[in-house]
């Protein structure tokens, strides 16, 4: 999923470095999760992180990890 749909109320993966990625994102290989968190079911979360409103991981390996920053080949696609 990608677009408006994707970032309003989908998955956004949160690396190690704590910057923000949607699925499909050439910076991570989603089959090797195991470091990062995912931010699922958080109202305009997406936009919110670019506005930089730091958002928590909700669901994935590591919780808990703020998401400070967004991927900008996301953001270019998104």
């Amino acid at each position: 999923m990608s677009g408006p749909a994707a970032t309003e109320q989908g998955r956004i993966l949160v690396s190690p470095r704590r910057m923000a990625h949607l699925p499909g994102c050439g910076h991570n290989d989603e089959s090797e999760l195991s470091e990062w968190g995912e931010i699922r079911g958080v109202p305009r979360a997406w936009a919110r992180i670019g506005n930089g409103e730091p958002l928590e991981t909700n669901a994935g390996a590591v919780l808990g990890r703020p998401a400070l920053s967004r991927c900008q080949d996301c953001v270019s696609r998104s």
